[in-house]
């Protein structure tokens, strides 16, 4: 009896995994740091000095983040047209202790489109601490495709060491 079986070798199974999760994770980095690197862009211009509107905070919290004291903000900002959106930001402790709820604040704002969707991107004039977080997608997308050159490598390993024990 023949003891070579019908079966998909290991090494295409590895290559169709990883190839497939390249085409998926690819397209998906280029895109999001694309959006990232203008989302930071964004953010940039809103520290320097530019063009001001007034806001009006709504609420003012202390957390607890990673161990250390984080103040966060809720205001309200209108756009071009005079809707009201909601930002939430997160604050320096000497600007947490100026601020109550109902004061107006002076905010630097700016029309932002992402993914064909119009924001509204804002920042307290005052505000010195500057949080940039906005890399999350982009480290996991990253790590996706890490993972995609791991399967290939060991495809790779698999057929060619393989092959000639065989």
């Amino acid at each position: 009896m023949n003891s070579h079986s019908d079966s998909t070798p290991f090494y295409k199974i590895l290559f169709i995994l990883g190839f497939s999760s390249v085409i998926f994770f690819l397209p998906f980095y280029l895109i999001i740091s694309s959006e990232n690197a203008h989302l930071n862009q964004a953010y940039q211009s809103l520290r320097g000095p530019g063009e001001t509107v007034f806001g009006t905070l709504t609420e003012s919290v202390r957390i607890q983040k990673s161990g250390q004291r984080a103040y966060l903000v809720s205001y309200r900002v209108p756009d071009e047209s005079g809707k009201l959106h909601e930002i939430t930001e997160q604050v320096d402790a000497n600007l947490y202790q100026r601020l109550r709820v109902g004061d107006s604040i002076e905010v630097r704002r700016k029309t932002f489109e992402t993914f064909g969707k119009v924001r509204i991107l804002a920042r307290i004039k005052k505000n010195s601490l500057f949080i940039n977080d906005l890399d999350f997608l982009e480290i996991f997308s990253l790590a996706g495709l890490t993972f995609s050159g791991i399967l290939i490598l060991t495809g790779s390993y698999y057929l060619i060491f393989r092959g000639r024990a065989a």
